[in-house]
């Protein structure tokens, strides 16, 4: 992962503080205006941020050389930060990939899988094994269990945006996704870009698919569309490329993130 210098807004001359009009955007349960629109976010771990929200001017370098400016962008600015992820880049969503489609559907089980009381306060599941395209990929047990110390396991974590898998399942969710879209679209390298390993050019095409993947748990398979699985990106003017939106991960086996479950209910 990369990591940037926090923001030092003495140093922006366009940099400026929402006022209680903005507030409205954050909900009232996390914001209080003292002028200014500020926020309080807690997460399950206990870990918060605390900060403006705030205004300036973004500036996005493109792969031509280019540079585009985007005035009064509005964004939160955390001043007080105990986050086990602070000075982590995360990727800004835009166009296709930003908008949520009309697709849900409910699902109901009883809560089988045990709390992991050593590991709070995460809840862990049974995952058995990952089909892609069909074809089960007969990952080991071990690849999805969690030891005594913590170490492992699988979960499900919305505030993370790449779904992670260690590096047996990645590999072999890599592999077979690969092997199924073969010669479909051409390949390319845009890890420096992207942060992910595996990405197709898809310029020009409307109608994009990709492998479904299944992920078998214990009592319930949770099957998952493409837009799920993978990411839309823009690069140069109207080129497009089509990622699997996963990461190969050293501590956690599997870790299901925000795109992944995004539109379930």
């Amino acid at each position: 992962m990369l990591r940037r210098s926090s923001t030092r807004p003495s140093l922006s001359s366009t940099y400026s503080q929402l006022g209680c009009n903005g507030c409205n955007v954050l909900g009232s349960n996390e914001v209080t205006c003292t002028p200014n629109c500020q926020y309080t976010y807690e997460y399950g771990d206990l870990s918060m941020t605390q900060g403006d929200f705030s205004l300036d001017t973004l500036t996005l370098q493109n792969t031509n050389g280019t540079s585009t400016a985007i005035d009064s962008f509005q964004f939160s600015c955390g001043l007080r930060n105990n986050v086990t992820f602070l000075g982590v880049d995360g990727p800004l969503l835009f166009g296709k990939s930003a908008v949520p489609t009309n697709v849900s559907f409910t699902v109901f089980t009883p809560q089988l899988t045990p709390y992991e009381p050593s590991v709070v306060p995460f809840y862990y599941v049974n995952l058995t094994d990952i089909s892609v395209g069909g074809a089960a990929l007969n990952i080991p047990a071990s690849a999805f269990a969690i030891d005594t110390q913590g170490n492992g396991g699988v979960i499900f974590d919305s505030g993370t945006t790449y779904t992670l898998l260690n590096t047996v399942a990645y590999r072999s969710v890599v592999d077979t996704f690969t092997s199924q879209i073969g010669t479909t679209y051409p390949r390319v390298n845009l890890l420096s870009l992207t942060g992910l390993e595996v990405c197709y050019n898809t310029t020009a095409l409307s109608n994009v698919s990709a492998p479904n993947v299944v992920f078998n748990f214990d009592g319930a398979d949770f099957d998952l569309p493409s837009e799920n699985i993978v990411i839309l990106f823009t690069t140069t003017g109207t080129d497009t490329v089509m990622c699997l939106a996963s990461l190969q991960s050293i501590s956690l086996h599997v870790g299901f993130a925000a795109i992944l479950v995004q539109n379930m209910s």
